[in-house]
């Protein structure tokens, strides 16, 4: 009798040992870079499977006294879905060993070639199709189990509440990026095809002076793809390009008035919050330059993306040459901007800080773990998601496929309801949007047969004057709301507002000049200002949603929306978001 209940005891005692072995195998196989140790930890995994299902088969007695028991049948459900996941990666065995070869591993054929970054970037896009291929094999399988670790409540016997709460999240942020990869390498692989050039104008943005598409164009690399591989890639100052545009229209009214400059420049190109409308404007500048390479597209990077990035990887320390300066996510900006305009390194040392970062980052990613490799590719997806990094391709296919993730940064035209985007421009030429908090409300009310919107914005900033990052705030300010909406009022401003139709956009917009005063200690709170604008809103509109639009670059953005004195569940942005108006509070 005893032997037969310590059955269960031994497969559990068989399962946890060869789910061990295949776990410490696949780890040591990616650590030294051996498909071989990996095949062994694969195989241990089938164990796993095998010892799993006889674990579940010794449970049988207990199905008799309950029939309806819920443990037994989590555990014929999570057998199942171990048994699909050991075929799928059986099945994809050989395309695993095929990728890792290719970008340096060893296999029992090759040894490894111990590749350089460069070669290593390379070989990965060489790859992209494979990749493609293999995450398109595991989805179905990973997806199953996701939706079964959602839903599955396990004893507290095998794991604690809390436990299992974060793996459900992780599971469920596992699958997500997934999804996106799914997403992504098609268009990946289009942008990079394996023959011919492409380039592509990666732009920096700094957010700390925010602007339409994210923040102030500071900086600039060119992308460039040859056959399929990476070229080497080097930043320069935005305003090296200056003396040989030979494009120069007047500036906007607004640029005009407050950045006192009657020139329009490249650098204040992105007036426009949709990114294919800014990318035009960059164009006329930059084609007017003699013999400009021609681009292919354009990428928008801004300061947040940088941030995150070194906060997964844990910070970076500089070379000599900036007296091996360790910088973190939390320091990044500050010292980012005391390079470029307050330390009395060299010119030339001051320039090439960017690329210096960049290829540490690179570097050190090269070298990372595989659970610091997977946090990067989440944050990276992230960073699309949340509109800090944004696409624009020549390509109507590929800026099609960009459009369709919400990654092109496209003010969307026709949203059959209500709809919200405040631009936020910063003309002060200062870093105060690195210490600014926004507070949006929207207070909807039907009077009548109309609806009357009135939306207040709130800026805080905890920033403490230093006559350089931080500086009294002036922005320019613009509501962009549904097509044929009449302004009742706006309050907040200091200038005349403009109030216009965009075709273009199919947007009404208003506008006004913001200014802040200063926060000269910490003694004192932070400051706050408000703009308002009343407006009706278009007869007929559709009210059953909501569209509000992020403007890029904004990290820290809070709405709150109250319909006919209800007031709904508030909010953080952090993408263009969707809000359902329930019948009742119409």
């Amino acid at each position: 009798m005893l032997g037969i209940i310590g059955v269960p005891f031994l497969t559990l005692a068989g399962t946890t040992a060869t789910a061990g072995a295949a776990a410490l195998y696949a780890a040591v196989g990616v650590q030294t870079r051996q498909t071989q140790t990996i095949d062994t930890g694969i195989t241990y995994l089938n164990d796993t499977a095998q010892w799993y299902r006889s674990m579940v088969w010794t449970f049988w007695p207990l199905r008799i006294l309950d029939p309806h028991n819920a443990f037994l049948d989590t555990l014929k459900q999570s057998g199942r879905n171990l048994t699909a996941l050991t075929r799928t990666t059986r099945r994809a065995e050989p395309d695993i060993n095929h990728i890792l070869g290719a970008i340096g591993f060893q296999t029992p054929t090759h040894a490894d070639p111990s590749l350089s970054h460069a070669q290593l970037a390379a070989a990965l896009f060489q790859q992209l199709p494979n990749i493609d291929q293999l995450v398109n094999t595991f989805y179905p399988t990973v997806s199953q189990w996701n939706q079964w670790i959602a839903h599955a409540n396990l004893p507290s016997l095998l794991v604690t509440p809390s436990q299992w709460h974060q793996f459900q999240n992780e599971s469920q942020l596992l699958t997500q990026d997934m999804q996106d990869l799914r997403t992504a390498l098609p268009m990946v692989t289009k942008m990079i095809p394996a023959k011919g050039t492409r380039r592509y104008f990666l732009v920096y943005e700094n957010s700390g002076e925010l602007r339409s598409t994210g923040g102030f164009m500071t900086a600039y690399s060119y992308v460039t793809f040859k056959n399929g591989h990476l070229q080497p890639l080097h930043s320069h100052n935005i305003y090296d390009l200056q003396p040989h545009v030979r494009y120069r229209p007047p500036a906007p009214l607004a640029i005009h008035t407050w950045l006192y400059s009657p020139i329009w420049h490249l650098r204040d190109s992105n007036w426009s919050p949709n990114v294919p409308t800014a990318v035009q404007q960059m164009y006329k500048f930059y084609n007017s330059m003699p013999n400009a390479p021609r681009l292919n597209g354009v990428i928008f990077v801004n300061t947040w993306v940088a941030d995150t990035l070194l906060k997964d990887i844990g910070g970076i320390t500089m070379p000599t040459a900036y007296h091996n300066l360790h910088v973190t996510s939390s320091n990044a900006n500050y010292e980012m901007e005391y390079i470029a305009e307050r330390s009395h390194l060299p010119a030339g040392v001051k320039k090439k800080f960017i690329g210096t970062m960049l290829h540490l980052v690179v570097h050190k990613l090269a070298h990372s773990s595989v659970p610091v490799l997977l946090q990067t590719v989440h944050s990276g997806f992230q960073a699309l998601n949340q509109k800090d990094v944004l696409f624009y391709f020549n390509n109507p296919q590929l800026e099609n496929m960009a459009k369709a993730q919400n990654w092109a940064g496209t003010v969307d035209r026709h949203t059959n309801g209500d709809y919200l985007e405040v631009v936020d421009d910063n003309l002060g030429g200062h870093k105060d949007n690195f210490y600014m908090h926004y507070h949006v409300t929207s207070r909807i009310q039907k009077i009548g047969s109309r609806y009357r919107q009135t939306t207040t914005v709130t800026w805080t900033n905890t920033g403490i004057f230093d006559n350089w990052l931080v500086v009294p705030y002036t922005s320019w300010v613009r509501f962009y709301v549904p097509y044929g909406s009449r302004l009742i009022s706006l309050t907040g401003g200091n200038a005349i507002t403009q109030d216009y139709t965009n075709a273009q956009l199919h947007k009404t917009v208003f506008g006004n000049h913001l200014t802040m005063p200063d926060r000269l200690n910490k003694h004192y709170p932070p400051t706050t200002r408000s703009m308002t604008a009343t407006y009706w809103l278009p007869k007929g509109i559709n009210m059953s949603r909501y569209v509000i639009q992020k403007q890029p670059g904004i990290r820290d953005d809070h709405e709150t929306i109250i319909v006919n004195g209800h007031r709904l569940r508030p909010f953080r942005l952090y993408t263009d978001t969707t809000v359902s108006l329930s019948p009742s509070h119409k």
